[in-house]
């Protein structure tokens, strides 16, 4: 993937529904998971950005360690968390999506003085 920014960030809500959806895989997966964020994030919070390539770290030493099949049962237990409004139609989703982007990059421009930069995306 040419276009992978290690400096990009994710937003810890995302992280916390993986984390909390372990736990409807085992108790033993959330455990691990929570721990092995908080060796390569710290604690992780909903509001708060984390660097990607920490984030991506993080999910390949929990694949490493539980596997690919738990990891993708935990991949669906957050999708089936995540909280979504009452439209769950793909219009809906894509609006969300739109505007998930757009806040990320307002905060990238403000942080690259007010301009727009490429580099600094979320």
């Amino acid at each position: 993937m040419s276009d992978y920014d290690p400096d990009a960030e994710v937003v810890g809500k995302y992280m916390l529904a993986f984390i909390e959806s372990a736990g409807e895989v085992s108790p033993v997966f959330e455990s691990k998971v929570r721990s092995t964020f908080e060796e390569y994030t710290g604690k992780v919070k909903p509001d708060k950005w984390y660097r990607a390539e920490d984030v991506k770290q993080t999910y390949e030493a929990i694949l490493a360690d539980v596997g690919p099949r738990t990891m993708k049962n935990g991949g669906v237990e957050t999708a089936n968390t995540l909280p979504f409004d009452e439209d769950k139609s793909v219009e809906g989703a894509l609006a969300l999506l739109c505007e998930e982007h757009t806040a990320a990059r307002s905060i990238g421009i403000q942080r690259a003085g007010g301009r727009p930069d490429s580099t600094h995306t979320r």
